[in-house]
């Protein structure tokens, strides 16, 4: 447990000394590019899934409030490349904002907050979300565990009773870590599905752009489109032939769409065991200019990695202390913190 929060209670002790900023300019990096999926305005409707609109706006002004600049991903690019921002050591830092997979909500419930606050934004999108082919495997499990108090998972031998949200809440959690841990059981989740007949075609329609909302998104001069593979892979689990078509077809296939072009690329779940280095230059090879990860944690001013850039996830609610940790760097080197500050041994 001490562990766990132990990031928290060292920002809390920066916080409070009034060290963060000096904590930010050692470990808080060039930039920041933080990662969002849903922008929902009733999460607990979705079992906590989503970042409220209000946590949105909430985040920008904080961010704003701290000297952060918003900017799109080319120009994120062009900063990184170039190895600082215009405010040099001490100066501003650079932030861009992205959205995972596709959602409507990114289109009706994020984007009138980014336009108030005139704030650009990309949005990675797999192909199969468009064209309704996508095996949303974790959508599929929280329209599994809202629907019913009683579910039995036939691939882990697990019978979860879930009469309240909370421990709705818990078996989900459970049962898609389960997963995170070996990408390939996503498929073994298919007869519990048919089971309680559970619609992964149905969930796609309800719950991601069509072509048409997706080119008239595109148009929006806030609005960045990027890819996210064909079928929302984790590439590196796939043979190097499969992974270089998830990632070149995807952006062939929204350029043709879109009619224009498609430079930045985000790694479906984006952790280690999800994409590495060999993906890094397969999204090279494709043509794209960047490729994004979920690692959390700023982005480093020594050698980014153009292609594994890290992310750091949007709240979920309003959290001062912990997205301060996060985009400061020290949740990512709490512990080396704490035993400098005398914390732990």
């Amino acid at each position: 447990m001490l562990k766990e929060q132990l990031p928290r209670i060292v920002t809390r002790l920066l916080r409070a000394c009034g060290a963060m900023p000096a904590v930010r300019r050692v470990l808080g990096g060039q930039g920041l590019i933080v990662m969002l999926h849903e922008v929902r305005e009733d999460p607990a409707a979705e079992l906590q899934q989503g970042c409220p609109p209000e946590t949105l706006a909430w985040m920008i002004a904080w961010l704003r409030a701290e000297g952060w600049e918003f900017v799109s991903m080319d120009e994120a690019r062009r900063l990184v490349a170039a190895g600082g921002t215009e405010g040099g050591e001490d100066g501003g830092r650079f932030v861009a904002l992205t959205f995972d997979d596709g959602f409507r909500d990114t289109m009706t419930q994020a984007l009138p907050v980014l336009e108030r606050h005139q704030v650009p934004l990309t949005c990675y999108v797999p192909t199969t979300a468009v064209n309704r082919e996508m095996y949303c495997w974790w959508l599929g499990l929280r329209a599994l565990f809202l629907r019913h108090d009683v579910v039995e998972i036939e691939a882990l031998g697990a019978r979860y009773e879930c009469p309240d949200a909370a421990r709705k809440r818990r078996a989900l959690s459970e049962v898609t870590w389960w997963v995170h841990e070996d990408y390939r059981r996503k498929q073994q989740l298919q007869p519990s599905f048919a089971r309680y007949g559970i619609c992964l075609a149905g969930l796609n329609d309800r719950y991601f752009l069509t072509e048409a909302e997706l080119r008239r998104f595109a148009r929006h001069p806030l609005v960045t489109i990027g890819g996210h593979t064909t079928s929302h892979a984790a590439v590196a689990v796939l043979e190097e032939g499969a992974a270089a078509g998830e990632i070149a077809e995807n952006r062939i296939y929204l350029q043709n769409l879109l009619d224009a072009p498609v430079e930045h690329f985000a790694f479906p779940y984006g952790d280690p065991l999800a994409c590495g280095e060999r993906d890094a230059a397969l999204a090279a090879l494709a043509g794209y200019r960047t490729a994004v990860a979920t690692v959390d944690g700023p982005v480093s001013r020594q050698n980014p990695h153009m292609f594994l850039l890290p992310r750091v996830a949007a709240p979920i609610e309003i959290d001062p202390v912990g997205f301060d940790g996060r985009v400061s760097g020290v949740y990512r080197h709490g512990a080396d913190l704490a035993r400098r500050l005398g914390v732990m041994r």
